[in-house]
């Protein structure tokens, strides 16, 4: 779907890549679904022939210029992402307290007043909001472990999310199981409970990528992919991608939420600050690349 000269109009593409110099916003079809389009309008019917509406989705690197998006975001982590990286370790390894305690005694100690305890509060506000919505998200994901494994019953993938995420029992279900596995794994502490389970899913993890990432060389436009990814287009740059890539860069590093003061507050004195940062950070990139 684009503008132009004031005037919409719909197009018709293998993949958005092909079209994403015209518009940045899309529709995938379904399986089995069929498209008709005019100079005017566009209808899609599913296929039992019945006239259907499918969502508009929009890409945020397209809508903020492909790799010129990248090279901000990057410019993000390394500028601005790194330092208060460093800080927050800095600050919870000096206290070895909790991100409250841990900005209070900061204070203290730089002889400034008591009130920096309340950045502390703010990360674990901040941290509870996003667990509030991330935990929905996170139920779902385990709802469809076992989706996957069943029959679909002919539904369509648009359809059998609507179906799950109607449900109010179901969302709090799988929502309280995956808080109550937060709540086990948390429990243990950050050495026998956080850093076990990441020790085997993190791997887990990037396995699944590598796998992902190599079906989509062998049976996808991996190249023309990496090309738009990669080639940068300045022209879509505005002042809201520069917000969005530092959102993002906060986002990906956790920062501002009290969890890397948390973390700082566990590590060892000898431990390099410096050389630990910008193995996460990088690591973290990387991840997000892929």
């Amino acid at each position: 779907v684009y503008k132009r000269q004031g005037k919409y109009g719909s197009l018709a593409a293998s993949d958005p890549i092909a079209i994403s110099g015209l518009t940045n916003k899309f529709i995938f079809l379904e399986d089995g679904d069929v498209a008709e389009i005019s100079s005017k309008e566009y209808k899609i019917y599913d296929e039992s022939q019945n006239e259907v509406q499918r969502d508009i989705s929009q890409i945020v690197a397209i809508i903020n210029g492909g790799g010129a998006f990248v090279l901000i975001y990057l410019f993000c982590i390394l500028i601005i992402g790194l330092p208060i990286m460093m800080a927050e370790i800095m600050i919870g390894r000096s206290s070895q307290k909790s991100p409250v305690n841990a900005m209070r005694l900061s204070a203290e100690k730089s002889d400034q007043s008591p009130s920096w305890r309340f950045v502390g509060w703010g990360g674990l506000i901040s941290g509870l909001l996003i667990l509030s919505f991330y935990s929905v998200l996170a139920g779902i994901c385990l709802d469809y472990i076992f989706i996957s494994g069943t029959d679909s019953g002919g539904m369509s993938t648009t359809e059998k999310f609507a179906s799950q995420t109607a449900s109010v029992s179901k969302l709090l279900f799988w929502h309280t199981a995956f808080i109550l596995m937060n709540i086990i794994i948390i429990g243990a502490g950050v050495v026998s409970g956080i850093e076990r389970i990441v020790r085997l899913l993190m791997p887990m993890l990037f396995v699944l990528m590598i796998v992902m990432v190599v079906n989509s060389i062998i049976n996808g436009d991996f190249a023309r992919g990496l090309s738009f990814l990669f080639a940068p287009n300045f022209s879509d740059v505005t002042p809201a991608t520069f917000l969005s890539a530092m959102g993002q860069a906060f986002f990906s590093l956790s920062l501002g939420m009290g969890s890397i003061m948390a973390y700082g507050a566990y590590m060892p004195k000898d431990q390099q600050v410096v050389n630990s940062s910008f193995t996460v950070a990088s690591l973290d990139t990387l991840i997000a690349m892929l």
